[in-house]
């Protein structure tokens, strides 16, 4: 199996729960820092972030599966990004593929720390017994807070749920599952 087939195979499977944690992350930064989200729906949003809503003992594991689902993507996806020359004379053409290949390029680094810390900080407290004080360096620098105050964490977890978005936008694309497919069509036709 090619890497391009394994990178297309995990991707099918971590969408969804990608897609639902860039969102409720993005939700509850943003609802908690410009629109006063009350302590009772962040905690609800945070419940579907964090897998909470299936249990205490499924929690780490929704957690782990989605961190390294990432993983997973980001390293096999690395090593399809490499630069292909462009004809003389060409521009290269700024496709879905483009844009995903410079996503990548430009948030491989965060999401791989987002990824690290997010696993680390469920799991130290799920299986290890952390309590949170001490698990929150991991949270700090999950969010942001770690690198850019608690003023600007906020613009942090915004780029990076925007990048994630993007990074899964342009490869549902790329992965084909809604197009047309052109030979269907041609064979209903009737000969003229």
């Amino acid at each position: 199996m090619t890497f391009r087939k394994f990178h297309r195979k995990v991707a099918l499977v971590c969408f969804p729960l990608l897609a639902v944690s860039a969102l409720t992350g993005l939700t509850y930064r943003l609802g908690r820092n410009w629109f006063k989200m009350s302590d009772e729906t962040g905690a609800v949003v945070r419940s579907i972030h964090e897998g909470k809503y299936l249990g205490e003992l499924l929690s780490p594991f929704y957690v782990l599966l989605t961190g390294l689902g990432l993983l997973l993507l980001i390293v096999s996806g690395l090593t399809m990004v490499r630069r292909r020359a462009a004809p003389a004379g060409h521009k290269p053409r700024r496709n879905a593929r483009w844009f995903h290949r410079m996503a990548a390029i430009a948030f491989v680094l965060p999401l791989v720390v987002t990824a690290v810390t997010g696993i680390g900080f469920r799991l130290t407290q799920s299986w290890l017994g952390w309590p949170k004080e001490r698990a929150q360096l991991l949270m700090d620098i999950h969010q942001g807070t770690y690198f850019f105050s608690k003023e600007y964490r906020l613009y942090y977890v915004l780029v990076v749920g925007m990048g994630l978005l993007v990074m899964l936008s342009t490869g549902l694309k790329l992965l084909g599952i809604f197009r047309k497919r052109a030979g269907k069509h041609e064979l209903h036709r009737s000969p003229t």
